[in-house]
């Protein structure tokens, strides 16, 4: 656009002095210095639009080049903010399953916790899997789809598994709205422990290894790991899993040890930036 509009400023200029000199010089020209001075000036004035008609060409591709140049690096700039997005999401599954794996601390705690806040991500991931507990798609979890979950992601008896409907249940209706849901969950992610606890408690449930002394051993592929973010509903496809795995992968095996797991955490649950 900048490159137009300055042809269009020099052709325009070249075309009114060649008119003003044709029209008002060019008699008093011609009388004093012949027709070879007039030529000479008509050439002065049309000299613009020769380099202008010469480089227009070069001057296109230099502009066509710059604006793909812009327009890919704005294409990669949304594609990297889109794929931190669901790295986070994928990290907020991963604590929203250990929340569900652990309804029987929650259970225990009382209704006396007070829920942690939800942000908008973290409403996002726990709508999805919501939706996947949801199996009939009627906007409630109903007791048997609970049952299902209860029965999959916890070792819970059945009078603990009584329970959690009785906390899960706030108003009493023998379903579970997404509401309830949320409340549920955001109590259990307000049972604080310690940050290590915490990740051995996640590297556990993502099928990581414990050895002696609870200590997290082994490692944990990309297959296993996209297994379990599917049994919280995380749209994250095994080759999108694969790419962040890769940030943290020294060896780019396909799998990570718990330090590569831990960084993993560090990086992706909060926005460090790109």
């Amino acid at each position: 656009a900048e490159y137009m509009g300055l042809m269009q400023v020099v052709l325009l200029g070249s075309a009114v002095y060649v008119a003003l000199l044709l029209l008002f010089g060019g008699g008093r020209l011609r009388q004093c210095a012949g027709p070879l001075w007039v030529a000479l000036h008509v050439v002065v004035g049309l000299l613009p639009l020769v380099v202008i008609v010469v480089l227009t060409p070069d001057l296109i591709r230099m502009h066509c080049f710059v604006a793909n140049v812009e327009l890919m690096k704005d294409r990669e700039a949304v594609a990297t903010a889109q794929f931190r997005t669901k790295a986070r999401q994928a990290m907020q599954a991963i604590r929203t399953l250990r929340v569900l794996s652990r309804m029987s601390y929650i259970v225990a705690a009382g209704s006396h916790v007070q829920p942690a806040p939800l942000g908008a991500e973290e409403t996002l991931v726990l709508r999805q899997a919501f939706n996947l507990y949801d199996a009939d798609h009627s906007g409630a979890i109903e007791p048997a789809e609970l049952e299902r979950l209860l029965l999959t992601l916890t070792d819970m008896n059945a009078d603990q598994r009584a329970e959690a409907r009785r906390c899960l249940d706030a108003n009493k209706d023998g379903h579970i709205s997404f509401d309830e849901f949320c409340l549920f969950i955001a109590r259990g992610l307000a049972l604080k422990s310690s940050e290590k606890e915490e990740e051995v408690d996640l590297w556990r449930l993502l099928g990581g290894a414990i050895g002696p002394n609870d200590a997290p051993s082994g490692t944990i592929s990309a297959d296993v790991l996209h297994e379990r973010l599917e049994s919280v509903g995380c749209p994250f496809s095994i080759g999108e899993l694969r790419s962040l795995l890769l940030e943290v992968d020294e060896d780019s095996d396909g799998h990570i040890a718990f330090d590569e797991f831990r960084e993993m955490l560090e990086l992706y649950s909060h926005d460090h930036g790109p």
